[in-house]
């Protein structure tokens, strides 16, 4: 895979049109100027080694292109997919799976499962690392997180008053604690 700007001696990376971005920039202000700057010629594939599709720009086809602009890895010339029955990707970037003929994103589905009944309605699922297609467990749940899934909470107390508050606090700690609940 040749990513070089096609300059003589230059080694900087392709920016646009096979040309680093400092000569991209001084052809560009030739041609403004009526210089005699010849466009190198439109590249007939992909320039990544072994993709065969039509360039769309900076010379790499749709599918790597869109990868280098999103910030991913430029990759292998094939299409990145899971294996079957992986689930799917969403174009969100959450992994989907199909329980019981039903569409489920993959990661509310592993917190169920580890906390062993359905997520409420105010219940999400926050990925640690950042990577929503990453939902890795490391065993059981410890302080509402297992790897890199971790169970977050919008749940908000609907008035201001301490008797509204106290039982706010006991249905709370009823759901998550129930053993904090008992006396010493």
């Amino acid at each position: 895979m040749d990513n070089v700007c096609t300059e003589p001696e230059c080694q900087s990376p392709i920016w646009a049109v096979r040309l680093c971005q400092s000569h991209y920039n001084k052809a560009r202000r030739d041609r403004i100027r009526g210089g005699a700057y010849v466009r190198p010629p439109r590249v007939a594939k992909c320039i990544v080694e072994g993709c065969e599709r039509s360039p769309v720009g900076q010379s790499l086809c749709r599918m790597h292109y869109e990868r280098k602009r999103k910030g991913r890895p430029i990759g292998e010339p094939a299409p990145q997919r899971r294996a079957s029955g992986e689930g799917s990707l969403h174009h969100s970037g959450y992994v989907v799976h199909s329980v019981g003929g039903k569409q489920i994103l993959a990661h509310r589905h592993e917190m169920a499962t580890l906390l062993g009944r359905d997520l409420l309605p105010k219940e999400t699922v926050h990925h640690v690392n950042g990577d929503r297609g990453d939902n890795t467990t490391n065993g059981p749940l410890i302080n509402f997180r297992s790897g890199n899934l971790e169970l977050w909470s919008t749940f908000q107390p609907p008035g201001q008053r301490v008797e509204d508050k106290v039982q706010y606090a006991l249905a709370l700690l009823s759901l998550y604690r129930p053993n904090a609940l008992s006396s010493p």
